[in-house]
């Protein structure tokens, strides 16, 4: 039967693995918000550029819509891009601390088992 120690040594080895998972996630989500703000960037220039009418998809239909409205959609759209990012890069330095933290407290228990053979 495992020590109390060990088990202790296997949970923690496991949040470590689930933490990585979870900072691998949260990374993806942030690199896809950062090209979802830049493919809105560039739809706001074109937007901003263009002088004629302007249409785009809405569930397959192609729809016609102002110049100021589609501005003002693009702008909300990029608003909760940054809020969602801001509040993921908050998350993903949170989970870095806590990565440090486990790996810290594995590090000394490899040292253990060093001093004890």
């Amino acid at each position: 039967m495992a020590s109390p120690d060990a088990n202790e040594e296997e949970k923690i080895i496991r949040d470590y693995q689930n933490l990585q998972n979870q900072m691998r996630a949260t990374a993806t989500q942030i690199d896809q918000l950062k090209v979802q703000k830049s493919e809105l960037n560039m739809a706001m220039e074109e937007v901003e550029k263009s002088s004629g009418k302007i249409f785009f998809t809405v569930g397959g239909v192609m729809v016609e819509k102002g110049k100021d409205d589609t501005l003002k959609e693009i702008a909300e759209k990029l608003d909760m891009i940054n809020i969602r990012s801001n509040s993921l890069n908050k998350q993903m330095g949170e989970l870095q601390a806590k990565e440090k933290d486990l790996r810290d407290r594995i590090t000394k228990m490899s040292e253990m088992h060093g001093q004890q053979g």
